[in-house]
């Protein structure tokens, strides 16, 4: 006696789930994934310059530090504009600069980075800043001037400790990119120069 086979089930397999990696790639862009965006209206074909995509010493080491300094200003939901638009003025890697604004820059870090450049631009504020006018000069203008002194101590020791934070962030991490590829591929941070005519024999 035979048997007859169990009938095919119409169970769809469930999806593989994604590694990190690979959902961190899936993310970054391509010279595929910009054409016809807004990056490339603003910027025209320029974007696709290889400079821009080769991954070279400096141009990592530049799109590293463009990623920084845009993940820390402290402008929410332009940074990885930022970091593109500074990654292509100065040639560095723009998956690079991205890769930052999607690793460092996660809302958990971004968090703590305000809280100490509220802190920094505070303590300049407390330190440097200009001395308060006195009641008179600002009776006529006493709504507009408790405003702007209210946005005085809140906002701008934001954006003012942001600008060094981002600043100070891009150079360290452009030299220590530096000495990084350097230190596991033993290469010298300038080629040697070659351009010494040679000596001339008598």
């Amino acid at each position: 006696m035979t048997t007859n086979p169990d009938p095919p089930t119409s169970e769809k397999p469930e999806p593989k789930r994604r590694s990190w990696r690979e959902r961190l790639h899936a993310r970054l862009p391509t010279e595929s994934k910009l054409h016809g965006t807004f990056v490339h209206r603003v910027f025209g074909d320029r974007i696709f310059h290889p400079d821009l995509w080769r991954f070279t010493r400096n141009g990592v080491a530049i799109g590293l530090a463009a990623g920084m300094f845009a993940t820390l200003i402290p402008i929410f939901g332009l940074h990885v504009f930022l970091a593109v638009v500074a990654a292509f003025v100065f040639r560095g890697n723009i998956p690079c600069a991205v890769l930052v604004c999607f690793t460092v820059g996660n809302p958990f870090a971004l968090v703590g980075f305000m809280f100490y450049e509220w802190q920094l631009g505070r303590w300049l504020f407390n330190h440097f800043g200009p001395p308060p006018l006195p009641p008179e000069a600002i009776a006529p203008y006493a709504a507009a001037a408790h405003g702007f002194k209210r946005a005085m101590r809140e906002v701008m020791p934001l954006m003012i400790g942001g600008m060094i934070a981002a600043l100070l962030g891009a150079i360290v991490t452009y030299f220590a990119t530096h000495a990084l590829w350097g230190l596991f591929t033993k290469t010298p941070a300038l080629p040697p120069n070659d351009s010494t005519p040679p000596e001339s024999t008598p």
